[in-house]
């Protein structure tokens, strides 16, 4: 009777389609539910050849919108997984606003950046999060430029137990335990926590034990509540890893001997850490010997330690040992046994569910005293080792026949058999031959225009007088008196202009962005999220263009996001090589700009206590382990940043490869370049499609993934 979904929330690329639909066909025999997706592509698959698996949006698809569930609720979506940064206002608008059914996380690991908005892992290491890879550089130590240093994108998990009720009370459907890479006793005790909450078989201080429990099994210097109460925000910048509970302290070291004594029960195979001047700090694993009585051990010493330093215990081996064998649930059956002479002994079985029935021998005339009701209803009631127990047993039968315990035992285990296999009948789900999208031309278009995304005044003077440019202006980096000039300039100038919406778009925004498009009269606009592309629906004649937060990989994909938009833009995790397979109309791609890397709710200057209330974005930068800088971009006015490259993606030299992309639109973005760089940086890229000589940038570039594929 439980639902089972399968994950299918990664991209896909255009070589490994034919192995995903080999996969899924197969898969979909299996018996499950529903599929959780990413990709518009896999889920344009899905639904049209299984119209009886449910779709779910992941998490990954970034919906933080009411409009971007409506949209998924109009493709035929059952279900939306939201965004992790939403409060609990605006699950309640989205909740009032839409019929698709809501889930929402409550427990567990949180991403720095909104979910399916980070490319971090993919471009230090090749390894992607949109593919299920990510090595996890949030979890590293940055520093601040002219600031902190430390562990500056660590968040701490998510903890809802306490406000749980208040989480039901808004209407959602589901609620989801981020459990990867995590033990089966950390599943099964963080679930146990909410079903007793959500139940409401807790008493506060019941409720205060669960929580002290879900912190020893895991925890980043305690949990946060996420983004359901803006407050509790939370990043450790200590450390990324379990730091357990506090139990005691150092109380005595003698002869390399340290006696430590704690408040709380140690036990064998507990593992205590004693926080010592500097990590990592010394851990250790107790054994009988090392206790004296519940409350006190000794350990040998292997770094220098002091009295008085703090022990905190990272695992409790009773809370781990009674999480490790649950009682296993329990189906109630109803059942009826038969014992007549000359016909076979029947039993059968019956819950709400489904049916069975089975025959056994025959049985023959009792030579002596022959069976009794006791003797059958104590091998029938013998379901150990099964989920059923029979809460009724009727037993109709004849006096003076007989069988032997084994013939009543196999006629019990198999009508049980029978019944199990009834109840896990998977449900058929037939695969529908249906016409695909037609957008697969089998040459690839020539190169024949630029788009520049603009930052700056600067920026936008430098390319006024560039022919065949069209330009987007960043509605973020103007005001509306500077947007209204700049694209009366554009007009009277020739050249064509559109605006580029917020990479976060919060739902109290959504209308001040439908009422800039109109004010301005805008004809052309790129967007980041499909909450976006359906709250501009209502205009009319308004030109939508894809850009790189929608990730196109396949050419499914690209047909489907071709009926939505005008224009698409090929992802920028694909190598030119991979991008060569998606041929076809209407396709841009990023060839110069810094890569936005990663796009996140939270704030390194907020958290650091110096939130700057600013008015308008503003730049820093930080900087990795390995002294590699990254711009970081403040978005003040929505309170959201932006996490860049520190250098630029630059192809200019390498003008085959831009003539062979598959594009009609080669896209630069400019994020704090000069007027003259600006201008330098077209003008190269120009030559390099005429076959003119290309000088190099006199700052630093990088390739992006061109040539290194990602995992």
């Amino acid at each position: 009777g439980v639902k089972t979904l399968l994950t299918v929330n990664t991209i896909v690329k255009e070589s490994e389609w034919a192995d995903f639909q080999e996969d899924f066909d197969r898969m979909a025999a299996c018996g499950i539910t529903g599929v959780i997706v990413q990709d518009m592509g896999v889920a344009e698959y899905i639904h049209s050849h299984y119209p009886t698996i449910e779709l779910h949006a992941s998490t990954q698809m970034s919906i933080h919108t009411l409009e971007g569930a409506r949209f998924l609720e109009k493709l035929g979506f059952t279900r939306v997984v939201l965004a992790r940064e939403l409060t609990l206002e605006e699950v309640r608008t989205i909740r009032q606003g839409t019929n698709i059914e809501l889930e929402v996380f409550i427990h567990g690991a949180m991403c720095y950046s909104v979910s399916g908005q980070c490319l971090l892992s993919s471009l230090i290491g090749g390894r992607s999060g949109n593919r299920g890879m990510c090595a996890q550089p949030c979890r590293l130590p940055y520093q601040l430029e002219g600031g902190r240093t430390g562990f500056l994108m660590n968040m701490k998990d998510m903890c809802t137990l306490e406000i749980l009720q208040d989480l039901i009370a808004l209407g959602v459907n589901s609620f989801k335990i981020e459990g990867r890479l995590k033990s089966p006793e950390y599943v099964y005790g963080v679930t146990r926590s909410y079903r007793l909450a959500m139940d409401g078989r807790l008493s506060e201080a019941d409720l205060q034990l669960e929580v002290r429990n879900l912190k020893q099994l895991f925890n980043r210097g305690g949990f946060s509540k996420g983004g359901w109460i803006l407050s509790t925000l939370g990043i450790e910048s200590g450390s990324p890893k379990h730091q357990g509970l506090k139990v005691g302290t150092v109380t005595a070291i003698q002869g390399g001997r340290i006696r430590i004594q704690s408040q709380e029960i140690l036990h064998p195979k507990d593992v205590l850490e004693i926080r010592t001047t500097k990590q990592p700090y010394p851990s250790y694993q107790l054994q009988s010997r090392n206790l004296e009585g519940d409350h006190e051990c000794w350990i040998t010493a292997e770094v220098p330690v002091r009295k008085g330093m703090e022990v905190y215990r990272l695992r409790d081996e009773e809370l781990m040992e009674s999480y490790r064998n649950p009682e296993a649930p329990v189906i109630a059956a109803e059942g009826r046994f038969t014992l007549f002479p000359g016909v076979p002994a029947r039993l059968s079985v019956k819950t709400e569910r489904g049916a069975a029935e089975v025959e056994g021998a025959v049985p023959e005339p009792a030579t002596g005293t022959g069976l009794t009701e006791e003797t059958i209803r104590k091998a029938m009631m013998k379901t150990g080792g099964t989920v059923f127990s029979f809460t009724h047993l009727d037993i109709a039968m004849a006096e003076g026949l007989f069988l032997p315990v084994s013939a009543l035992n196999a006629l019990r285990r198999d009508a049980l058999d029978q019944l199990a296999k009834c109840l896990s009948a998977a449900p058929l789900h037939e695969k529908q031959v249906v016409e695909e999208r037609k957008d697969r031309p089998e040459e690839t278009v020539d190169p024949s225009r630029f788009e520049a995304v603009v930052s700056t005044a600067e920026q936008w003077k430098a390319l006024a007088n560039v022919p065949g440019v069209k330009v987007f202006f960043r509605t973020e980096r103007f005001s509306l008196e500077e947007l209204q000039a700049m694209m009366e300039e554009a007009i009277e100038r020739g050249i064509a202009c559109g605006l580029a919406l917020p990479y976060y778009q919060p739902g109290a925004v959504s209308d001040s962005i439908v009422k800039l498009v109109k004010t301005l009269g805008c004809q052309e606009v790129l967007v980041r999220n499909p909450g976006q592309i359906e709250a501009l629906q209502e205009i009319e004649g308004l030109q939508t263009h894809l850009d790189l937060t929608i990730p196109v990989c396949n050419q499914t994909s690209a047909s489907f996001w071709k009926t939505q938009a005008d224009t698409i833009t090929l992802s920028c995790e694909l190598t030119h090589q991979e991008m060569k397979q998606l041929p076809g109309t209407g396709r841009a791609v990023m060839v110069y700009g810094k890569i936005p890397a990663m796009i996140s709710k939270q704030c390194m200057k907020r958290e650091g206590d110096r939130c700057l209330h600013g008015k308008q974005p503003s730049l820093t930068r930080i900087q990795d382990r390995m002294q590699v800088a990254w711009d970081l971009e403040m978005h003040c006015p929505s309170c959201y940043t932006v996490l860049y490259t520190g250098h630029p993606v630059w192809m200019a030299d390498r003008s085959k490869v831009l003539k062979e992309l598959p594009a009609e639109a080669l896209r630069l973005y400019f994020l704090d370049e000069t007027g003259e760089q600006t201008r330098f940086v077209m003008q190269q890229y120009q030559q390099a499609l005429q076959g003119l000589p290309v000088q190099e940038p006199g700052f630093a570039t990088e390739r992006g993934h061109f040539f290194q594929p990602c995992l």
